[in-house]
């Protein structure tokens, strides 16, 4: 069996060190050693055969990096989007009966003049809110892009979601 050093630390196997990332054959029965095991269940030591399965079927890390920094970046447009709705929504609820006709007929509505205030802001607000989508969608789509992929733990997507912030 051939076993390669995935830790950060030379490993001595029968006096031959083992430095990091290199790979070594055990010698004949050497994988039932309780020393082996132990390393292999702590993930220090991992089968060079299932490694390289395992590589075959995962992403760079560049091109990991390059889908999370795109995901942000829609994240951040989203959440600049929603914080810019709710900006219009505030000066929408202070707004006088004149203001809100004028945004009415800028939006295109149709209202009458003898509309109430709160039925004209009714309108208008219901208008706005149709404009753009919920900020949670490009969270929604870096949690989905980052679960994708195996080897990514729940930690790593929220060092990206905190990136986001």
């Amino acid at each position: 069996m051939e076993v390669i050093n995935k830790s950060r630390k030379i490993i001595g196997i029968q006096g031959e060190p083992l430095l990091p990332g290199y790979q070594m054959e055990l010698p004949e029965g050497y994988e039932t050693h309780p020393s082996i095991i132990g390393y292999m269940e702590k993930g220090m030591l991992m089968d060079a055969k299932r490694a390289a399965d395992a590589a075959a079927g995962s992403i760079e890390d560049s091109e990991r990096r390059r889908i999370a920094e795109e995901a942000i970046a829609q994240y951040k447009k989203q959440q600049a989007e929603t914080a810019r709705q709710e900006a219009e929504i505030k000066a929408i609820k202070v707004m006088k009966k004149p203001e809100l006709l004028a945004k009415a007929a800028g939006l295109g509505l149709e209202v009458a003049d003898d509309d109430a205030l709160d039925v004209l802001r009714e309108k208008i607000l219901e208008a706005v809110g149709q404009e753009g989508g919920g900020g949670m969608e490009a969270l929604e789509l870096i949690k989905a892009t980052m679960t994708e992929f195996s080897e990514v733990k729940e930690d790593t997507i929220n060092v990206f979601l905190s990136l986001a912030e």
